[in-house]
């Protein structure tokens, strides 16, 4: 029983620094994001590439909001489709560049936050198997203190 007392507290002490590095990496994501459409509200060359952001931007809720998984399929296909609009437009090379940049640094944003709920969502199913088998052995425990009362 002490053991799976442990493992609760290890897995919830786990999952309230994932909550912490998952709430860094919305930060961080949203960051990422708004420096993406700045740059690119300031560079017409790359008006198609805005639109593909909103997208992203909307999937990117769908995914934090939701936890939809289709979201963040989603989110990486438009991803992609706007690097590589970026990579083919007619934009001064220096510019694509950055634009580029800021692209892979807002997927890379995304990325952690994807794998920071994924971690939350696995330590929280821990959470409650343990808690479950606590609970178990706890009534265990109840039957045989039972047991040894009649017993005596």
């Amino acid at each position: 029983m002490q053991a799976g007392v442990r493992q609760y507290q290890q897995n919830l002490s786990a999952l309230a620094n994932t909550i912490n590095q998952r709430s860094e990496a919305i930060q961080t994501l949203e960051k990422s994001s708004r420096l993406v459409e700045s740059r690119l509200s300031t560079e017409k060359l790359l008006f198609e590439a805005e639109n593909l952001v909103k997208q992203m931007r909307r999937q990117e809720r769908r995914f934090l909001v939701e936890n939809n998984a289709d979201a963040a399929d989603r989110f990486i296909k438009v991803g992609s489709m706007a690097l590589e609009l970026v990579s083919n437009s007619y934009a001064a090379p220096n510019i694509k560049e950055e634009v580029e940049r800021l692209f892979q640094d807002y997927i890379e944003a995304f990325d952690v936050a994807l794998a920071s709920t994924a971690t939350a969502q696995e330590l929280e199913n821990n959470i409650a198997a343990a808690s479950h088998e606590l609970a178990r052995l706890g009534e265990g425990l109840q039957t045989q203190v039972a047991r040894f009362k009649i017993g005596q």
